[in-house]
């Protein structure tokens, strides 16, 4: 287990995370090129995807550690799932998930700001007139990561200085949903991902 400020990670026992990657194999052939506010935008993210709802017995298991990590670490007004589902994903060669953020930079009291490559979400998860805002992300690590190459998950910080987090399989990454981050174009292989977001009420 690890502990920082914006964000949190922890190890599930193996024999838990091989029933998971089993279970959500029946997802496989659901898998879609992903799209992001508009519609397929290769430029932005190249990757595909499904969507798993919160009624599934993993979803049940992944809150138990988004709250675990809460508690321990974050102390936020939180209230359930974003949606009502998780976000099962497969890189494989090629593709990558930009930088972004999976909330509104407008609910950190903050302007927008233009950084390269940096994809804008800030319309894409504040719905006006909305009391929620996704407030907790997270990433489970689906696959071993000598099964594929690149794929590196990395998080910024507002200083600019950016962190690769852990490619374990059974990682469990939480953080501040309003955290820079991005999806490394995966070189060769197969890189799989559950991915979720809890919201709360808006910030005060």
């Amino acid at each position: 287990m690890s502990m920082d400020s914006l964000w949190y990670f922890t190890q599930m026992p193996p024999e838990l995370i091989t029933l998971v990657e089993k279970d959500l194999q029946q997802f496989d052939s659901n898998l879609k090129t992903a799209y992001t506010q508009g519609g397929v935008d290769l430029k932005k993210r190249d990757s595909k995807t499904t969507w798993i709802n919160s009624s599934h017995w993993v979803a049940g298991l992944c809150f138990h550690y988004v709250l675990l990590a809460n508690r321990e670490n974050f102390l936020y007004d939180i209230d359930g799932w974003d949606g009502e589902t998780m976000q099962y994903t497969a890189y494989e060669g090629g593709e990558y998930y930009g930088w972004h953020m999976d909330t509104s930079i407008n609910s950190m009291g903050m302007p927008p700001k233009n950084e390269g490559n940096l994809i804008d979400h800030r319309e894409n998860f504040i719905m006006k007139g909305s009391e929620k805002v996704r407030k907790l992300s997270f990433i489970m690590q689906l696959s071993n990561p000598d099964e594929y190459s690149g794929g590196e998950v990395e998080l910024k910080r507002d200083t600019g200085k950016s962190y690769f987090l852990p490619k374990e399989r059974g990682t469990m990454i939480i953080f501040d949903s309003r955290v820079m981050h991005q999806a490394n174009e995966v070189h060769s292989g197969l890189r799989k991902s559950l991915v979720g977001w809890v919201s709360g009420p808006r910030w005060k």
